[in-house]
């Protein structure tokens, strides 16, 4: 042990000593603080680099499909023709890493102002950013890059197999042809929306035959407006189909010995508009809705039946949605239409919108339908229900007799609609398995309906 005598303890030099010794220690704490900090710091912007790359998502993808635009692609798992549909009333979710598909049909999939292809595969990152060959893409910024274009395929009625429930489409004669409407994504792959049962005599679809999801009701309202396609193939007129609309009332007064611009039966109040069987309203995507805009798809209708209790659609709707069921919908045509001439005694005619000599021959073609029906089929429960409605609001009363099945429309409570007022047509619903629908309309889907819905 060292001694310092007093007199050296209350020295100067002895104060200068400590001093430095403690000064000494002070700086040594300064710098091992600050070089841990350094450390430290280094870490930190180690890990944020790290979660910034843009192969690392963190966390789920949730994005809206009809937000912003009606160009969006579609939405395939890889690989396959399966659309992707929400998990509830709006947002689709994708799993953190998930892939999706995304498909543009005879376009590309174009983002952050680059074309990248028909179809890309991308993975979710998170919120409504995805990766593409390791860039970030938003949703948002996604779109095809000109409007996806619907495709018909023929497929011959004889090649339907016996368990198809279309089958009854082939009834026998060369008059009736089978057509899918839908979206072609590569060579091997067709996205089907619509099944077509179309009589090329009379130029109608007998029936149209498609899936109302359980999502319907939530779907796009905003599509823009476009004109109804047409498939000249089918039809072979020389001219368009508006045409033969926009001819209506001339045809049909001719037909029942009126003048041309007679107002006795279609006026400014009651006229022909072209009907969707497949009404675009029941479908969730822009791109479906835009799909089903097609001649194909349509038969004659009177207006005030369009706007009257055909609107039952609305209700079919809702039921797939509040019960969370993916319906099949055949929706279809039936008949001929009746007025009375102008003969003495006024006999029924039967009403065509198109009778015309053309280059083919005589024609007589686009029957105004007796009768538009409706099969809806839930096929979790195999319950099924058949809608009728007569398309004339010029029929003031319908005896039972004249209906082609036992009405049960009382025992069906999730279904409202006035049976009073006949101008905006009669409707009433029918079981099923009641033979006297199968008996009339029996080009109708074969299906097992083990009861009403």
């Amino acid at each position: 042990m060292i001694y310092f005598s007093k007199p050296f303890l209350k020295s100067r030099k002895f104060f200068l000593i400590v001093t430095g010794v403690v000064v000494g220690i002070v700086l040594l704490i300064i710098i091992i603080v600050a070089t841990s900090k350094t450390h430290t710091g280094a870490k930190s912007s180690k890990v944020e680099d790290h979660t910034d790359e843009p192969n690392e998502p963190s966390g789920p993808c949730e994005i809206n499909q009809i937000q912003y635009r009606n160009t969006h692609p579609l939405l395939l798992s890889p690989n396959t023709d399966n659309v992707i549909y929400p998990q509830g009333k709006a947002n689709t979710i994708f799993a953190s890493n998930e892939e999706v598909e995304f498909s543009c049909s005879q376009s590309e999939v174009r983002a952050n102002g680059v074309n990248l292809g028909s179809n890309i595969t991308v993975v979710c990152k998170s919120n409504e950013t995805f990766t593409y060959n390791g860039t970030n893409i938003e949703w948002k910024n996604v779109a095809c890059s000109k409007s996806l274009v619907p495709t018909i395929k023929e497929v011959p009625v004889q090649n339907l197999s016996s368990d198809d429930p279309n089958k009854p489409c082939d009834i026998g004669d060369d008059s009736t042809i089978f057509l899918n409407l839908g979206y072609t994504v590569d060579l091997n792959r067709f996205i089907n929306i619509v099944n077509i049962c179309f009589n090329t005599t009379n130029k109608i679809a007998l029936y149209s035959h498609y899936i109302l999801t359980s999502v319907t009701i939530f779907g796009s309202r905003n599509v823009t407006r476009s004109n109804i396609r047409q498939e000249d193939s089918l039809y072979k007129l020389g001219y368009s189909v508006k045409t033969v609309y926009d001819d209506s009332k001339k045809t049909m007064n001719n037909l029942l010995g009126l003048p041309d611009d007679s107002d006795k039966y279609i006026n400014n109040k009651i006229f022909i508009t072209p009907q969707q069987l497949a009404s675009e309203n029941d479908f969730y995507l822009a791109t479906f809705q835009l799909a089903v805009k097609n001649y194909a798809n349509i038969a004659p209708q009177w207006n005030s039946i369009n706007k009257g209790n055909w609107l039952q659609e609305n209700e079919i709707r809702l039921y797939a949605s509040n019960n969370n069921v993916n319906l099949q919908i055949w929706s279809g045509t039936y008949g001929v239409t009746k007025l009375n001439n102008e003969t003495e005694p006024p006999e029924p005619t039967e009403l065509y919108l198109l009778e015309k000599e053309l280059k083919n021959g005589f024609v007589i073609a686009f029957p105004v339908p007796e009768l538009y029906w409706k099969v809806v089929y839930n096929p979790l429960n195999t319950q099924g229900l058949v809608l009728i409605g007569h398309n004339n609001p010029y029929v003031d009363k319908v005896n039972p007799e004249e209906q082609i099945c036992e009405d049960i429309s009382s025992k069906i409570s999730w279904i409202s609609w006035d049976k009073e007022l006949y101008e905006k047509g009669y409707f009433y619903a029918c079981d099923y398995n009641d033979d006297g629908f199968h008996n009339t309309v029996n080009f109708a889907p074969n299906l097992k309906v083990t009861g009403y819905l």
